[in-house]
C-alpha cells in the first residue's frame, strides 16, 4: 500500500513540474524528494519519470498516477473533515469561563471536538437544547425540567484587575457600590457577566473590545481597571504587572450548570463525570 506522504509528494511534482520547485514547496531537499519518487516507482513497479541529465519529468504513467493521487488526497481530506465534524460536540455557553473549563476537559479526554458557538442567554440555550441545536448547554441557573439533566460544573468569582500603584490596591476586596462610576476596559462578548456588571455599576463606563489581543494590549499598557475571574486566572490569563482584587457580593459569584437532554445522559456520562466542579 502506498503511503499518503508519497502521494502528496508525487502530486506536488505534478503541480510544480520540477523536483526542485516541488521540493521547495514541500520544505525538503531535492535528493530526499528524488529518493521518495524512486520509492513510489518501486511501489507501482513501473517508471513514472522521463530521466534526462539534471532533469526528471513525469511520463504518461506518472501523470496518470499523479491525477489519481490528487483524487485520493481530496478523499482523505474530505474524510478527515467529515469525521471531525461528526465528532464535534455542540455545546452552548452563557459565559466564556465555563468554556475554558470544558476546553480543558476536552483537551485531556477523548470526547471529540468542542464546537465554538456564540454565547447565548439561558433561555435561548434551553430552547436550542430542546430543538437539538445543542448537544449540551452550560447555564447560569440550574435547569429544573423533567426532560433535562443538570449537573453543577463550576463557580466563577469576579475580580478587578488594576496596576500595582492603583488606589484600589489598598483594599483586600471591593464591592460593586465602591466600583460604581469607574471606567473599565472589557471584552465585548462576556455573556451574562456583561449584564451583571452593567446592572450593578450603572454609572460606570465600559470600553468594549471585540479583540482579545487588543484587550490584552490595553491591559498591559494602561492603568484602566479590567475584570478577571478565578477561572481566567487558572487558565493562564494572569498578568504579572497587575493586582487582582476580589469583588464581594452575591452578584460577583456565579455557579454554572452543565445540562443535556435526559435521553442523552448515558451518552455523555463520562464527560459529565469528568467535568468536575471547579
Amino acid at each position: 500500500m502506498i503511503e499518503i506522504y508519497l502521494l502528496e509528494q508525487l502530486y506536488a511534482v505534478y503541480q510544480y513540474e520540477t523536483l526542485n520547485q516541488a521540493a521547495k514547496h514541500l520544505h525538503m531537499t531535492q535528493p530526499t524528494l528524488t529518493r521518495s519518487m524512486q520509492k513510489i516507482e518501486r511501489e507501482f513497479g513501473t517508471p513514472l519519470f522521463i530521466r534526462k541529465p539534471n532533469r526528471m519529468t513525469l511520463n504518461e504513467n506518472g501523470i496518470l498516477a499523479a491525477k489519481y493521487a490528487e483524487r485520493i488526497l481530496n478523499e482523505e481530506r474530505e474524510m478527515m473533515e467529515q469525521v471531525r465534524l461528526n465528532a464535534t460536540v455542540a455545546i452552548g455557553f452563557c459565559a466564556p469561563g465555563p468554556r475554558m473549563v470544558l476546553n480543558d476537559v476536552f483537551r485531556h479526554g477523548d470526547f471529540g471536538v468542542l464546537s465554538n458557538l456564540p454565547l447565548q442567554s439561558n433561555a435561548l440555550l434551553l430552547e436550542g437544547l430542546r430543538s437539538k441545536k445543542y448537544d449540551l448547554i452550560v447555564t447560569s441557573k440550574e435547569v429544573k425540567d423533567v426532560d433535562v439533566y443538570s449537573k453543577e460544573l463550576c463557580t466563577e468569582e469576579l475580580f478587578v484587575s488594576v496596576p500595582y500603584k492603583h488606589p484600589y490596591t489598598k483594599f483586600q476586596s471591593l464591592t460593586y457600590e465602591k466600583l460604581n462610576g469607574t471606567t473599565f476596559v472589557m471584552a465585548d462578548d462576556i455573556g451574562i457577566w456583561k449584564h451583571i456588571v452593567e446592572e450593578n455599576m450603572p454609572d460606570s463606563k465600559y470600553l468594549l473590545q471585540d479583540s482579545i489581543d487588543a484587550l490584552s494590549q490595553i491591559v498591559i499598557s494602561s492603568t484602566i481597571p479590567s475584570f478577571a475571574s478565578n477561572i481566567t486566572l487558572k487558565y493562564g490569563h494572569e498578568n504579572e504587572s497587575r493586582v487582582y482584587i476580589p469583588i464581594d457580593g452575591k452578584n460577583a459569584k456565579c455557579t454554572f450548570y452543565l445540562c443535556c437532554r435526559k435521553e442523552k445522559k448515558e451518552m455523555y456520562q463520562t464527560l459529565l463525570t469528568q467535568a468536575i466542579t471547579f
